[in-house]
């Protein structure tokens, strides 16, 4: 289960004072070990320096998307996988890690195709749904047209130690207003039961990985822009006409 979190959209029934708890992050973190025993918990620990400074420190690049996650990544209780940017706790017995020097978070390969393959689920716990990477995942999987390949390459030090790395995943044009109908999305799910409540969490969102791939990938084919507000469907229509074909890094970038 992945668990993407937003602490200050949690309810203070989680935060509730109790003197048997060192750090006010203990409680809500046992509270979702508790409920979902039977998962292994992943959460995300993402940090996006790597595009500027190249280098990705796994033992001190702090988390970049929530203190509750960062939290977790002090306890020492979960490892850190070896993906730049879009790394993610995990058990330490369980953490993905390998050799390889060349990572494509988004594919079948990685670890979100893991989420897939292995029945999991997605846990917005405080989150909005703009938290979902996993729409990144579906994009590549069906190949978006608006967006392109893009390489970056740097160093993974571990233990003070750097090795050569690079990550690959589509990204969007930045001169192209490019941006997704979230609240449009986030409906279109909830009329088609796709995200289930969990009541005793406090009313947040849990959606299955498999559930959630086959409707999106049902609705781009479709329509292939349905998630995009009107604003960027008309200028991403406009140059994909120009064009005449999916996007390239080169109609965008000179390097």
């Amino acid at each position: 289960m992945l668990i993407h979190t937003d602490m200050t959209r949690i309810s203070r029934d989680i935060f509730k004072s109790d003197k048997s708890y060192q750090h006010v992050f203990q409680l809500p973190y046992d509270h979702l070990k508790s409920i979902f025993a039977e998962f292994e918990l992943w959460f995300p620990s993402f940090n996006y320096d790597f595009v500027k400074t190249k280098t990705y420190r796994v033992d001190h690049d702090p988390v970049q998307v929530g203190s509750f996650n960062e939290w977790i990544r002090q306890t020492k209780n979960y490892s850190r996988s070896h993906v730049p940017i879009f790394s993610i706790l995990r058990e330490v017995d369980k953490t993905a890690k390998s050799a390889q020097i060349d990572f494509r978070p988004f594919s079948n390969a990685g670890e979100f195709g893991e989420l897939v393959s292995r029945h999991g689920q997605i846990l917005l716990f405080g989150a909005r749904l703009n938290s979902l990477t996993f729409i990144h995942y579906i994009e590549e999987l069906i190949e978006i047209p608006y967006k392109y390949n893009k390489t970056f390459r740097g160093y993974i030090e571990i233990n003070s130690t750097p090795s050569p790395i690079s990550i690959s995943y589509l990204v969007r044009p930045m001169r192209l207003h490019l941006e997704y109908d979230w609240i449009k999305v986030h409906k279109k799910l909830i009329d088609n039961s796709i995200p289930h409540k969990i009541s005793n969490l406090g009313n947040y969102e849990l959606y299955d990985c498999k559930n959630l791939t086959d409707f999106m990938v049902d609705m781009y084919e479709k329509d292939v822009m349905w998630t995009l507000t009107e604003e960027s469907r008309v200028e991403v229509s406009k140059e994909l006409d120009r064009l005449g074909r999916n996007f390239h890094n080169s109609d965008f970038e000179e390097n």
